[in-house]
């Protein structure tokens, strides 16, 4: 027999929820952020007389960032070097300036200003518009151009105790070039340098020798040679000399002379 529905049990409790809390903690740390800019150079020259002054600054900016708080560190160092660059003293070294200016004629034939090819073809300037040419040897062997650099206070400023310390030297470079026919013997071209006093006394002569060019046809060779400078020197005569070895023209070739005192 069912007890009365008054009687009967109560309905059982529901089952028992569990609830999870999840916590979510933040951390906040600083943050560091670090710049650094290129290196910046800025290099200038100065040229007074003959010394070349080079200075070189180098900046270098770091920043650093922290949160609210900015630094900024700048460092900036400067190297100054100061380096002699010797100046070419001759005028013209190159035949570009028409007439050959600041060059005088002293040989039997007239050197030439040759543009390229004005004997033969294929013998062109070393650099530039133009180079000395021995010329066509009208009046005879040999053609020759000269010209005289004063040192005394002159385009490098040099004292008459700096000329005199006996450590100076002359240093003369120059191209030079010889046209190639196997059946006659090249021409030749040299340079010679003398010493001057303040009176035009000759102090001392020095010579590169005859120099031909056998290695290129067309084409140039190099010399360059360093001589002591005497003391009491206060000009130097520069000549350049080209000889005719067989046939008519006076076919040797000099470019890009340089006389500078080192």
């Amino acid at each position: 027999m069912n007890p009365p529905a008054s009687l009967a049990p109560p309905p059982p409790p529901p089952p028992a929820t569990t609830s999870a809390t999840t916590t979510t903690t933040t951390a906040t740390s600083a943050t560091t952020t670090t710049t650094t800019t290129p290196t910046t150079t800025t290099t200038s020259a100065t040229t007074t007389s003959a010394t070349t002054t080079t200075t070189t600054t180098t900046t270098s900016t770091t920043t650093t960032t922290t949160t609210s708080a900015t630094t900024t560190t700048t460092t900036t160092t400067t190297y100054t070097t100061t380096t002699m660059v010797p100046l070419n003293l001759l005028v013209d070294p190159g035949a570009e300036s028409p007439g050959l200016a600041g060059w005088t004629q002293t040989g039997s034939s007239n050197v030439l200003q040759d543009t390229g090819g004005l004997e033969f073809a294929g013998y062109n300037p070393h650099t530039g518009s133009a180079c000395f040419a021995g010329g066509f040897g009208l009046g005879g062997s040999p053609s020759s151009l000269l010209q005289n650099v004063n040192l005394l206070n002159g385009m490098q400023n040099f004292s008459a105790a700096q000329l005199d310390t006996g450590t100076l030297h002359a240093k003369i470079s120059f191209y030079y070039q010889s046209y190639y026919n196997w059946l006659f013997p090249y021409d030749d071209a040299e340079v010679t340098i003398t010493f001057l006093s303040d009176t035009n006394a000759v102090l001392g002569t020095q010579d590169t020798g005859y120099q031909i060019c056998t290695s290129n046809n067309p084409g140039w060779c190099y010399y360059s040679n360093l001589y002591s400078l005497p003391v009491g020197t206060r000009s130097i005569d520069y000549k350049m000399i080209f000889t005719r070895n067989s046939g008519t023209k006076i076919t040797a070739y000099i470019d890009d002379n340089s006389l500078t005192l080192v």
